[in-house]
């Protein structure tokens, strides 16, 4: 699901999603503004629980700069029931022959997968190298 929203806390699934369907970064962060003033009475500050909501969006093919706005008014609303945005960029969408969606060809999966697997080879080897220190 595109915006899901968990405790902290919780490693399993997210505990309320918005958007399913949608990568639109504008779209989600409207939904979720709209979701969260209808639903913020499922989060208490007082329930040793800081909440995330990670964005799961794909940039938009023609896009040349710009997007959603993080208004004060919804960023004081997440401070005040404890919730911190996330936003994890997959990679665009484009329809595949016939009508499912794939994400990559072939080889740009594994070019992908191959790019990956150094770059989180490289972040766990930085990070050992500052736990030594």
């Amino acid at each position: 699901m595109p915006v899901g929203i968990k405790c902290s806390n919780d490693l399993g699934s997210p505990q309320f999603g918005i958007c399913p369907d949608s990568w639109d970064l504008a779209e989600q962060v409207e939904e979720f503004k709209i979701w969260l003033n209808a639903n913020s009475i499922h989060f208490h500050r007082s329930s040793n629980c800081s909440w995330i909501a990670d964005f799961g969006f794909a940039p938009r093919e023609s896009a040349c700069g710009g997007g959603p706005v993080l208004d004060i008014a919804l960023m004081q609303l997440c401070i005040d029931l404890n919730i911190v945005l996330a936003f994890s960029e997959y990679p665009p969408l484009r329809p595949a022959v016939g009508s499912r969606v794939n994400l990559y060809t072939e080889s740009e999966r594994k070019d992908f997968l191959s790019n990956l697997s150094s770059t989180f080879a490289n972040f766990i080897f930085v990070r050992l190298q500052l736990r030594a220190r």
